[in-house]
């Protein structure tokens, strides 16, 4: 694994004060807390899945290498990518259907990916 990628998938740094609830959304090597977030549930919805106060979960979550916030975005990254799949699949079946939506999908993926460069300058 390169140095970069450790940076990303590291545990939260050992000076935070983890709370009470932070092991229940953790159990289940995170599945169920990513699957919320492939069904598009926001987190202030996650937090009340998981009897949390919405204010201190969204607190966590925006800490610098937040688990929670990571977790979340692999969750809806893995289900859009699913998703890619089978069209891709689906399109090589002569599927005319599938193949107009992949077009779609591919454009507004390329337009959001030119947008971030733009606004956020990444080289």
């Amino acid at each position: 694994m390169s140095e970069e990628n450790e940076l990303i998938l590291h545990e939260p740094q050992e000076s935070w004060s983890l709370p009470s609830w932070y092991d229940r959304v953790s159990e289940n090597d995170w599945a169920d807390y990513e699957k919320l977030a492939a069904l598009n549930y926001s987190v202030e919805e996650i937090a009340l899945y998981y009897c949390v106060n919405p204010r201190e979960f969204r607190r966590y979550y925006n800490m610098i290498d937040s688990p929670l916030q990571l977790h979340y975005r692999a969750g809806v990254l893995k289900e859009q990518a699913q998703e890619g799949f089978k069209m891709i699949s689906d399109t090589y079946n002569s599927n005319a259907f599938q193949a107009i939506r992949l077009d779609k999908k591919r454009a507004d993926k390329q337009f959001r990916n030119t947008l971030d460069e733009v606004i956020f300058n990444e080289e």
